[in-house]
C-alpha cells in the first residue's frame, strides 16, 4: 500500500512541474513569434531598399542579378515569416465545466490534479512540436535574409568597384 501523503505530494509535484512545462514552452514560442514578426519587418524594409539597388542589364548585368536574387530572396523571407505566424489550435485542455461534473467535482484533489496535468502533458507537447517547427522557420527565414544581405553586398561591391 502507497503511502497517501506520497501520492498527494507526488500530484502536486507532477501538476506543478507541468504547469512551469508549459508556461515556459508558451514563452518560447511567443518569442518566436516576436522573431519572426520583427524579421518580416525588417525584410519588408530591405526590400525598399533592394528596389533602389543598381540594376542597369546593359552596363552591369551581375548587379541586375544579384538585385533580382535579393528580392527573391527578401520575398522567400516574407513568405516564411508570415507562414510561421500563421495561428493554428494548439493543444487541449481540461475544460473547467468537465471538472465541474459531478463525477469529477466529488473527485479527490490529487486525482484532479493528475486529471489535469494529463491533458496539460499532452497540450505541452503539442506545444512543443509547433514550437520545433516555427523555429526552423524562423532559421529557414533568417538563412534567406543573409543570403539576401550577401546579394546587397555583391550589387554594392560590383557597382562601386567595377561601375
Amino acid at each position: 500500500m502507497v503511502d497517501t501523503s506520497i501520492e498527494e505530494s507526488n500530484a502536486t509535484l507532477v501538476y506543478e512541474y507541468t504547469l512551469r512545462y508549459v508556461e515556459m514552452m508558451r514563452t518560447s514560442y511567443d518569442r518566436l513569434n516576436t522573431r519572426l514578426s520583427a524579421l518580416v519587418g525588417f525584410s519588408g524594409l530591405l526590400l525598399k531598399f533592394a528596389a533602389d539597388l543598381p540594376s542597369d542589364a546593359q552596363t552591369c548585368p551581375v548587379c541586375l542579378l544579384s538585385k533580382i536574387g535579393a528580392c527573391l530572396l527578401l520575398g522567400v523571407a516574407v513568405g516564411l515569416g508570415v507562414w510561421g505566424l500563421y495561428a493554428k489550435a494548439i493543444g487541449t485542455i481540461v475544460a473547467p465545466r468537465f471538472l465541474l461534473q459531478d463525477e469529477e467535482y466529488v473527485k479527490p484533489n490529487e486525482l484532479c490534479k493528475l486529471t489535469i496535468a494529463k491533458n496539460l502533458s499532452q497540450a505541452a507537447d503539442d506545444l512543443s512540436a509547433a514550437r520545433r517547427v516555427k523555429a526552423r522557420r524562423l532559421n529557414w527565414q533568417i538563412a534567406a535574409v543573409v543570403g539576401a544581405i550577401s546579394m546587397f553586398l555583391v550589387n554594392i561591391i560590383v557597382d562601386a568597384v567595377f561601375l
